[in-house]
């Protein structure tokens, strides 16, 4: 992007982060691989040169060569929102390189279970404390799935008539079980805020470094007050 570019994304964020305030939402920008901001010097760059926020989103920082503990300690009073994903540094590593794609790292368990991966949380949890961050934690973990899943509820038996014994109910261990790898879709902890939480990640040519289209278009995550979830425009 030409400097004048960059100078109008900024200039654009910031209007946006303000036309939200008028409507009591935050706006914040989300990094994510294959957009526009990705890498950690674009990160820093939005940031020093606009007012809008930041979602903390550890597993796409630390892709784009973050050091995220760092990152929090220097932009701590910008996080609006984290998303907090543990990953494999080893292969994270690889990605700026070029000697792994996006899609053979999630294929390869480089997004791990939160506690498994090189992520620093629990300094990450205290540096936002000390900011006094009062936003959404939502807990993510990035897979890729090459078949349908397991059904994981059993069905209930067929009514029979009054005569009729009512099936047993299988046992416990004959019930699918989900693998332990895989938490709970949309996990979403912490308080909630009186401000509406929003972001943006403005597009790039996704297949720009050999990847599947990863993103398409532009994506808005808004997060109103009262509702413990994402939801995606």
């Amino acid at each position: 992007m030409t400097e004048e570019g960059w100078a109008t994304l900024f200039s654009n964020l910031t209007r946006i982060r303000e036309a939200c305030a008028a409507k009591g939402v935050t706006a914040c920008v989300h990094p994510h691989w294959g957009t526009m901001v990705q890498n950690v010097d674009e990160v820093e760059r939005v940031l020093d040169n606009s007012t809008v926020g930041l979602c903390l989103d550890t597993g796409h920082l630390t892709a784009g060569g973050a050091d995220v503990v760092e990152l929090v300690r220097k932009y701590a009073d910008r996080v609006d929102i984290v998303h907090a994903k543990d990953v494999r540094k080893d292969m994270a590593a690889k990605l700026l390189p070029g000697e792994l794609t996006w899609s053979e790292g999630i294929k390869g368990g480089m997004f791990t279970p939160i506690g498994q991966g090189d992520i620093d949380f629990p300094t990450i949890v205290g540096l936002l404390n000390e900011a006094g961050f009062d936003g959404y934690w939502v807990l993510e973990q990035d897979i890729m799935l090459d078949e349908e899943p397991r059904p994981t509820v059993a069905r209930w038996p067929t009514p029979r008539r009054a005569s009729t014994p009512w099936p047993r109910w299988p046992e416990a261990s004959s019930y699918p079980v989900p693998s332990p790898a895989l938490p709970s879709a949309g996990q979403v902890t912490g308080r909630r805020s009186e401000r509406g939480r929003c972001q943006v990640s403005p597009s790039r040519q996704a297949d720009r470094r050999g990847d599947v289209g990863q993103v398409d278009d532009p994506l808005l995550h808004v997060l109103r007050h009262g509702r413990a979830r994402d939801s995606y425009l």
